[in-house]
């Protein structure tokens, strides 16, 4: 292949987007997923040429009946192919939804069950990657940096300095 093309057969990975939202007492609003029984932030999948955080604002209308938009991207989270159980690698941002006043809380859709859970409290509402990858994102909100991570985690670094590092 030369530099000037692409792949023949490029990855394909899915792209979820969500939206991570707090009451007004931190905590954050998790809903339950429609294919188990872990709990998860409202999340969109984004279709073909679906912008990012349309994506989360439809997850958002979906899974909590509330039109909302959404603020800035708080984490990108790359989460590789697992074959144990075939589950497809898939990109997964977090963007942030802010806090949710009182009203709106009142207003999620009828059926939609959810619940509003601290930070430390999540583990057993949610699975490892989701609780870390919440956990990020709440800490990205106050460091107003945009976090990294590979299956819930930070990536591990490469052995050996980084070339440019001897000349800084």
């Amino acid at each position: 292949m030369s530099l000037d093309q692409g792949p023949s057969d490029p990855p394909r990975r899915r792209l979820d987007c969500a939206t991570l939202f707090t009451d007004r007492h931190g905590a954050v609003v998790i809903v339950r997923h429609p294919h188990h029984d872990a709990y998860t932030l409202p999340t969109g999948t984004a279709d073909a040429e679906e912008e990012p955080h349309r994506a989360a604002m439809r997850g958002v209308r979906t899974t909590l009946g509330l039109d909302l938009s959404v603020g800035r991207l708080l984490v990108v989270d790359y989460v590789p192919f697992r074959r144990d159980t075939a589950q497809p690698g898939r990109m997964l941002y977090v963007f942030d939804g802010g806090v949710l006043a009182d009203e709106h809380i009142a207003l999620i859709k009828r059926g939609q069950t959810f619940a509003l859970v601290h930070l430390g409290d999540l583990a057993p509402f949610a699975d490892a990657g989701d609780v870390r990858r919440i956990r990020a994102a709440a800490a990205a909100v106050s460091t107003k940096q945009t976090v990294y991570l590979v299956g819930g985690h930070p990536p591990a670094p490469r052995s050996g300095a980084h070339p440019l590092a001897a000349s800084r």
